[in-house]
């Protein structure tokens, strides 16, 4: 496994990593306190990435990460938890930080227990505006089954959104005793699809917030 994110931590400073370490991994972490919220991504220590600084807010529990694979071009995976309780204003920092990544021009993927149920049948306001995000970026959310098991419920909260749906392949869900959560389980290909025949594949992109003063001066390597 190269990459391994929790969230829900309940970390602060008063705990160090080497007292959470897995053998093997790197640790990026954003903690809240010892009472609730914090995510964490463990990184096989075979796989080069660089922390994304320009990611972090103070009003978000998120770690952005950019992976880098031998012959691939660079991807981003953002680990991201949304408190039930907060105010749906979040979704607009939440915003802020995809468009951060969509002038990277990478791939993406954004991982998280976000507390939006998509199985709910009358879904709720908080729910309805980050489909509206996933919408407008082009986002694709992976998992079809409930994550949150409970005795008088069945929830889909724990999310997979990606901009590149032929990337991700294999997204399962896997209970495990430990939570009440449901462990996410998928695999980022590193390989596109072949074209056969006369068929070809065609990759677009969302340009309803690129900056316009930057556009111009931009490489074909930075696209």
């Amino acid at each position: 496994i190269d990459i391994v994110t929790f969230c829900e931590t309940r970390l602060d400073a008063s705990i160090s990593d080497t007292e959470i370490c897995i053998d093997g991994y790197n640790i990026v972490r954003n903690d809240r306190n010892r009472n609730g919220g914090g995510v964490i991504i463990y990184v096989n220590s075979t796989v080069n990435f660089n922390i994304i600084d320009e990611f972090y807010n103070q009003d978000l529990e998120l770690v952005g990460i950019e992976i880098h694979l031998n012959k691939l071009k660079p991807f981003i995976v953002l680990s991201l938890y949304r408190p039930p309780d907060s105010s749906i204003s979040i979704f607009d920092k939440i915003e802020d930080v995809l468009q951060s990544v969509e002038t990277r021009f990478c791939d993406y993927v954004l991982i998280g227990d976000l507390n939006c149920d998509l199985l709910h049948k009358n879904p709720s306001n908080n729910t309805l505006r980050l489909q509206s995000i996933a919408d407008e970026y082009c986002l694709t959310q992976c998992v079809t089954m409930a994550t949150r098991i409970t005795q008088y419920s069945q929830t889909l909260i724990d999310h997979v959104f990606t901009s590149v749906t032929e990337n991700v392949s294999h997204c399962k869900v896997l209970p495990v005793s430990l939570s009440d959560h449901e462990m996410i389980l998928f695999s980022w290909c590193k390989n596109k699809p072949k074209s056969d025949g006369n068929h070809c594949y065609i990759s677009s992109r969302n340009m309803k917030k690129i900056d316009i003063e930057v556009f111009p001066y931009l490489t074909i390597e930075d696209m």
